[in-house]
């Protein structure tokens, strides 16, 4: 097929800075194809009375969860939708933005409009009859390896997802080739076609512009690491502060710069024993917590920092978004050795056994003792272009095979 009317999904992304990364990723690379005639839509569902039901139903099942587990403080409201236009590049990118009601009504008759010739990527399932071709996601398949982090009632729930994500859509696109390994390993009845993604590391160009007063705004002294994650119970912030107060004993000058959403929903008490980690070893000032700040700051910070630790015990895509930032930018990264990791290994400044605190610890000191060495701006656009076509080329076969496999 030569050309199409593609419609991005956003649903499922927009509320979380990885989502939002991801969606990014999508956009831009789709919209590098210039050697194609493809006509983009990018679908954002955040408008209309059954998303205002949905948002409403979840704020008060939040307040009912936090009076029973003693907490009543107020719940944040997500992510602004002017920070989500912003991620997203609309009107920047050369791709028609619509914004609709959150349910599959609403994405057909948006389909059915624009007579677009398939959706992806789904982050729910949308029908095996859903009036046009699609093509699913999936990102990882994290409960399997560590049940006790979730309740039965969700992994039962997200067993029987998965198993639709793998069998009602003709095309899945997979987020590593270790995640469709797995999906082979614990659904061998699937009869989607997987389509795992490269990676695709680039910068954007806005990133290429130097902002050094940043680190000043936020606290942020000359020599720092940076964790970009979400708080999860997976990304092993308890490990990162662990090897950083072995770290900080023999350099006083020297911070922790952690951004991203500080809350763990699967253990409300999480969060808080960072905090008091923190206070007890007297940490506060040089483990600085900043929570989700716009983008363009997490990237100035990430710029100048001495390398992205990234001590997660499971990732979906290859050393995760915020790898995907570091390297796209020529930054230094200390990453754990799991698997899906090693899948970047030309890439990856060092690596440390997963969860091993002196390990860690020791990858920080030899940072310390080598200075970065920044690569030329033109070589990390010609990088990060070629990465991303990698990527285009294997989301637009998905959305063809997903149309040829319609009409057969």
């Amino acid at each position: 097929m030569t050309s199409m009317k593609l419609g991005i999904l956003c649903g499922g992304y927009t509320g979380w800075g990885g989502g939002l990364d991801f969606a990014r990723l999508v956009i831009e690379s789709l919209g590098g194809l210039d050697d194609r005639r493809l006509d983009l839509h990018v679908i954002i569902p955040d408008r209309g009375p059954v998303l205002r039901a949905r948002t409403f139903a979840w704020r008060v099942r939040a307040v009912v969860r936090g009076a029973l587990l003693g907490d009543v403080s107020p719940k944040p409201g997500g992510i602004s939708s002017e920070l989500v236009k912003a991620s997203l590049g609309e009107g920047q990118i050369g791709a028609r933005f619509h914004h609709i009601d959150d349910w599959r009504g609403a994405l057909a008759a948006l389909a059915r409009k624009e007579r677009l010739d398939a959706v992806l990527p789904a982050g729910f399932p949308l029908g095996a009859n859903f009036s046009i071709p699609w093509a699913g996601f999936i990102d990882d398949f994290q409960y399997r390896y560590f049940p006790q982090n979730y309740a039965p009632a969700f992994r039962d729930k997200r067993d029987r997802f998965l198993a639709r994500m793998l069998t009602e859509p003709r095309a899945v696109v997979m987020l590593s080739r270790n995640a469709a390994a797995d999906a082979r390993k614990f659904y061998p009845g699937l009869t989607a076609t997987m389509f795992p993604l490269p990676f695709a590391a680039a910068p954007a160009e806005e990133w290429l512009t130097d902002q050094r007063d940043v680190a000043r705004r936020y606290g942020v002294g000359e020599r720092y690491f940076l964790i970009s994650n979400q708080f999860w119970l997976s990304k092993r912030h308890d490990v990162a502060f662990a090897a950083f107060e072995k770290l900080a004993r023999d350099h006083s000058d020297v911070q922790l710069v952690c951004t991203g959403k500080a809350e763990e929903h699967r253990d409300p008490l999480y969060v808080p024993r960072l905090l008091q980690f923190i206070e007890e070893r007297r940490l506060e000032g040089r483990i600085r917590i900043l929570g989700f700040i716009p983008k363009l700051d997490q990237i100035a910070l990430m710029k100048h920092c001495l390398a992205v630790i990234q001590p997660t015990e499971f990732e979906g895509t290859p050393g995760g978004l915020s790898v995907y930032d570091a390297i796209s930018l020529g930054v230094r990264t200390i990453v754990s050795d799991i698997s899906v990791n090693r899948e970047i290994e030309e890439w990856v400044t060092a690596y440390f056994p997963s969860n091993d605190v002196d390990a860690l610890h020791q990858s920080m000191e030899s940072m310390l003792d080598a200075p970065a060495e920044r690569m030329p701006i033109e070589d990390l656009r010609r990088l990060g272009k070629a990465r991303r076509r990698r990527c285009a080329e294997v989301l637009l076969s998905a959305a063809e095979f997903a149309v040829a496999s319609r009409r057969a």
